[in-house]
Parts: structure tokens; sequence; C-alpha cells
């Protein structure tokens, strides 16, 4: 069986999954939260975790974007 997607939490009455993921501690000051959270706007499981791939795969990019700006600062 395959593990479900630890990024995924229920929210509200009706149970809509919400992904969240924390801000990794290099990027925190430039971002400004420490933590990341958007609805995927279901509570159907299957498809939020279509929704938190593409979502957490977009986040990483600017991860590695705001890294890449930082070093050529130093």
């Amino acid at each position: 069986m395959r593990e479900s997607s630890p990024y995924l939490k229920p929210r509200g009455k009706v149970g809509t999954l919400w992904l969240r993921m924390r801000v990794p501690s290099d990027l925190v000051a430039i971002v400004g939260k420490r933590e990341r959270s958007c609805s995927t706007g279901t509570s159907d499981r299957r498809q939020a975790e279509l929704f938190a791939r593409k979502t957490l795969a977009e986040w990483d990019r600017k991860y590695l974007a705001l890294r890449s700006r930082q070093s050529l600062t130093f």
C-alpha cells in the first residue's frame, strides 16, 4: 500500500485538504514565513495528491531560484 502525502492535512467541517510545508531554514528570512500552505480545493485525497505534487515541485523550483540568487550576492 502506498503512503499518502505527509504534507496534506484536512481542515474545516468538510475536510478540505490543505497542503502544508516548512520553508527551508536558510530561506525563512527571505520568504518571511516558516511554513507555506494552500488549499487543494478538494477533500478527495487522490486529486489533492496530484495538486500537491505539482505545487511542491513549483515551490522547490522557487527555492532553488532563491538560493541561486543568494549565492550570487555573497
